[in-house]
């Protein structure tokens, strides 16, 4: 199943944080009730509201995959907070590279797993 979240823009310039607050809230639900979920941030709206006839006023603010975990499902590896909290000053972040977070968190970091579980490794 897949959760289409949008805002009437006629309506305000806030229903877009209600929006994404409320999709937050319904991830963290659907957790707690043994459901897997995925924000999805990249997508081609203009597609979305085609396919689904959705009307111009309304933004598309993401979408929601909602669905059972796969058997083996595992929750993907989290950046360390002194990599990404900022304490009185941006520049005070602790973090080497955008890069490394990327591989550390996220999408990118099941690419390890995948080639572990496969036992492929690189030969020198």
């Amino acid at each position: 199943m897949v959760i289409v979240l949008g805002f009437n823009t006629q309506k305000g310039k806030y229903g877009r944080y209600d929006v994404t607050l409320a999709g937050g809230n319904m991830m963290t639900m659907a957790t707690n009730l043994g459901l897997g979920t995925c924000w999805i941030g990249a997508f081609d709206e203009s597609k979305v509201k085609e396919i689904l006839e959705i009307p111009e006023n309304i933004e598309v603010i993401g979408l929601i995959t909602l669905g059972y975990p796969g058997e083996n499902a595992e929750v993907p590896p989290r950046v360390e907070l002194e990599k990404i909290v900022h304490w009185e000053s941006w520049s005070k972040v602790r973090r080497q590279t955008l890069w490394d977070g990327m591989l550390r968190s996220g999408p990118l970091s099941l690419i390890k797993k995948i080639f572990r579980k496969r036992k492929i490794v690189r030969s020198n």
